[in-house]
């Protein structure tokens, strides 16, 4: 096992395959309308890459990290799991938070609750997009799995992006295990 001193980004190769032909596609509001052949190459992204590939991808740059929440939806290891949860905790960008909170919720459920509370009182918190968007996360687990929100509702607006971009993990976890 490596320390996390030990860590590399990802490879060139898994940028230019896993991350640039993606990133762009995946981001924000473009999710929602990602077309089935988009969301079959991250499928098979997941299932063609190494664990520990696709772990790096979470030490790579903000794009990287969009694209790993993405991938990780279609996976259901342990490992990627809990760097899924780490990397909600602390997001190294505002961009990075709507895919890893869906791949987060999708894989963790109920348990995405502490890293999505660390997410808000972190750095992003005066950023209303990912503060809204994280507050409807919560909300949606709060309903769902009858935990306590420690946040107000989040505007309307904020609901419907979230609750669209975590039909698209949840679409992506569903192809994945299709193929399995």
């Amino acid at each position: 096992m490596t320390s996390i001193l030990e860590r590399t980004g990802p490879s060139i190769e898994l940028i230019n395959s896993a991350v640039y032909p993606h990133y762009h596609q995946m981001l924000l509001t473009n999710a929602p309308k990602a077309d089935e052949a988009r969301l079959d190459a991250i499928v098979e992204i997941a299932h063609e890459t190494s664990t520990a590939e696709l772990l790096t991808l979470f030490h790579g740059d903000w794009r990287a990290e969009v694209m790993a929440g993405w991938i990780a939806s279609a996976t259901s290891n342990r490992d990627i799991t809990t760097a899924t949860l780490t990397a909600l905790a602390s997001p190294t960008f505002s961009l990075t938070v709507p895919p890893l909170a869906a791949a987060a919720i999708t894989l963790a459920e109920w348990r995405a609750m502490p890293s999505l509370v660390r997410c808000y009182a972190g750095t992003f918190e005066d950023i209303p997009e990912a503060a809204g968007f994280v507050r409807a996360a919560t909300q949606h687990l709060a309903k769902r799995y009858r935990v306590e929100n420690p946040f107000h509702p989040p505007p309307q607006r904020d609901r419907v992006r979230f609750e669209e971009t975590l039909e698209v993990a949840q679409r992506l976890a569903s192809k994945s295990s299709c193929r399995r």
